[in-house]
């Protein structure tokens, strides 16, 4: 009888202890429930919350037992429901009853969330600007040479040349001039310029090109000679050494200043070659065939070659050694063609 009575108070006594605790629980606000926590650094702590206020939230955690959380520090709380999904992440506020209790917190509070600053990203760098190839480019050239004693002879060549390459469309223009005194007087006084445009067509092999000239030469059947055609070209070789263009078209001239003095149906044929040697030296070579349709049999030609080297290792400043030749069949004079050789100084840019 006795041993029953014991064990009856001591049932008794466990059930009220735990009656007690419970109920202080739910005096002081409700029962201990598991949270996620979520500190303003990224990290995350889950346990039993055991107290929360307005400055602090005291958490049970499995590993670092119990820690005290500044209020300031965490961004969310998220209340993880038995057998189920947590509830969303949110911002837990303190009961307004309870009263604050001021607690050293571990870390010293960053300040207000509003003060609060995202955290920093790295900076991207911004792309370096493309490089573009420059619209124009060109050349200047200059040879002088001579002769004194027996025979006194000064000449002088210049040429210039330019090119604006567009998307679709190029333009070439070029200027010659020789000059030359034999025992002081003129033996040669001779310019000639030219303008060329090419369009890209849907084959990239093909282009249509418009081009005209302008001839003077003091020693020739006439005075002045201007000269325009148009018609297709084709890249019949073009990679990183080699380049040859094929041009075909129609047009015609007009001389003034000489027996000539009408308009003149011609065609025209002619070819551009560039081949680079080595690093440092390069051919190039150009010619016309332009016959006359009105009178079968006259023609013209023009035949330039050359030979470039490097003076520096940019390759602004060339050396050029080379050769032209011009011939006429419809002419007075007493030759033909003339054959001029050259060395000279280019400067590209």
């Amino acid at each position: 009888m006795v041993r029953r009575y014991v064990r009856f108070l001591c049932l008794s006594l466990l059930v009220a202890s735990w009656a007690n605790t419970a109920l202080g629980q739910l005096v002081g606000g409700e029962l201990q429930r598991d949270v996620v926590i979520t500190l303003d650094s990224g990290e995350i702590l889950k346990g039993p919350l055991i107290e929360q206020t307005a400055e602090f939230y005291t958490l049970d955690h499995v590993i670092l037992g119990e820690i005290t959380i500044p209020a300031v520090r965490v961004v969310s709380i998220e209340e993880v429901v038995p057998g189920g999904a947590g509830k969303e992440p949110e911002v837990a506020e303190p009961p307004a009853e309870q009263e604050p209790v001021v607690i050293p917190p571990t870390e010293t509070p960053p300040g207000d969330p509003k003060d609060k600053k995202p955290p920093e990203t790295p900076e991207e760098k911004p792309e370096p600007p493309k490089k573009h190839k420059p619209v124009w480019s060109g050349s200047l050239e200059m040879g002088v040479n001579g002769s004194d004693g027996n025979t006194e002879l000064q000449r002088a060549r210049m040429n210039f040349d330019a090119k604006r390459k567009t998307e679709g469309q190029t333009l070439d223009l070029r200027l010659r001039y020789q000059a030359a005194q034999t025992r002081g007087e003129t033996s040669e006084n001779r310019l000639f310029a030219r303008a060329k445009n090419d369009w890209a067509t849907s084959n990239v092999n093909w282009r249509v090109f418009v081009e005209g000239s302008i001839e003077r030469d003091q020693f020739r059947d006439f005075d002045w000679r201007l000269t325009g055609n148009s018609g297709f070209a084709y890249d019949a070789i073009k990679d990183e050494t080699t380049s040859l263009t094929l041009r075909a078209g129609l047009g015609g001239s007009r001389e003034f200043g000489s027996t000539k003095d009408s308009f003149e149906p011609e065609g025209i044929f002619a070819f551009d070659l560039r081949h680079k040697i080595n690093k440092n030296m390069s051919f190039t070579a150009n010619g016309e065939l332009i016959p006359d349709l009105k009178d079968s049999g006259e023609y013209r030609t023009r035949i330039n070659a050359a030979v470039d080297t490097n003076l520096d290792e940019t390759g602004a400043w060339k050396l050029r050694i080379g050769v032209e030749d011009r011939y006429e069949s419809n002419t007075t004079r007493a030759k033909k063609n003339d054959f001029d050789y050259f060395v000279s100084v280019v400067y590209r840019f």
